[in-house]
């Protein structure tokens, strides 16, 4: 059974007292309905379906926490990747430099690879503070501060745009 369909059950039997398993348990061979029959197999039932329902849950909770921690090992590999990229690109970098400084300025050609050098200009930008406004971009974040609005709601004050909400937090340990 799945998970909606035990609490389904477990909802039809507090509310009708007995469901189709109820009354086939209860019925004998010769199709007499024995009721006093009913009370025990309602209580057995209800037991067989809370015990499948907490063994759903306990899995789906086991499922949560092994995507959890494969989600925790994926991120520290990405981690590891990203310091090896890093360390791959400087030291590409470093080499670069060491040929620019060795060729300096002069071609070099294989059948395997060439270096060439190309004049390029860019601004270096020595003290932001002296450079005309005309030439500065402004880059403006804007955030709403929750621990203080949730501080002054609670005490009473109302603010159009936000709201308090309740809600459950979930752990799974």
């Amino acid at each position: 059974m799945k998970l909606y369909e035990i609490n389904d059950a477990i909802l039809e039997l507090l509310e009708n007292g007995y469901n189709e398993e109820v009354i086939e348990a209860c019925t004998d061979d010769d199709g007499e309905f024995h009721e006093e029959l009913v009370g025990d197999k309602v209580k057995e039932l209800l037991d067989r379906y809370e015990g499948e329902k907490n063994d759903k849950i306990e899995g789906i909770c086991l499922y949560i926490k092994s995507l959890e921690a494969e989600a925790d090992a994926i991120k520290k590999e990405e981690n590891l990747l990203k310091q090896r990229r890093e360390r791959k690109e400087k030291k590409a970098e470093r080499l670069k430099e060491y040929i620019a400084f060795t060729l300096a300025g002069n071609k070099f050609e294989t059948s395997k690879c060439a270096v060439t050098f190309r004049k390029t200009e860019k601004v270096i930008i020595d003290n932001l503070d002296l450079v005309p406004r005309q030439y500065c971009k402004v880059k403006t974040t804007v955030d709403a501060d929750k621990n203080a609005l949730k501080k002054d709601m609670k005490a009473g004050i109302e603010f159009s745009g936000c709201h308090l909400e309740t809600g459950n937090s979930m752990t799974i340990k």
